[in-house]
């Protein structure tokens, strides 16, 4: 996989150690359907670190929760680290409400590419 690529609703990066995958626009049933197979092919190296960064992500509904769920499982499965950067307060509330800040484990920075 190259260093960094843009598709669609998806960007991946490395930060470090970490692969970060930056999510925008609309997170809902047909985003999930359409950004999944762009995550997978990012989460195909087995990544030992990941950071989803919903910084632009504009509107979250179920199909998006499962989407994060679903890479979160990804990850963890194959003993890595996963984490959601979500500094927009009306989406953390919706983690929050659905208890899934703590599953989801959000951070308050994004890694450095330093």
């Amino acid at each position: 996989m190259p260093e960094s690529f843009v598709e669609q609703a998806v960007e991946v990066r490395r930060a470090g150690d970490a692969l970060v995958l930056a999510l925008r626009g609309e997170l809902d049933l047909y985003a999930g359907l359409r950004v999944g197979p762009l995550t997978d092919r990012a989460l195909r190296g087995h990544p030992r670190r990941v950071v989803v960064d919903l910084t632009r992500v504009t509107f979250l509904d179920c199909g998006g929760l499962s989407l994060l769920l679903r890479m979160r499982g990804q990850v963890t499965r194959r003993g890595g680290e996963f984490a959601v950067h979500c500094p927009e307060p009306r989406l953390l509330r919706i983690l929050r409400y659905v208890r899934l800040d703590e599953p989801l484990r959000t951070v308050a920075e994004l890694p450095s590419s330093g």
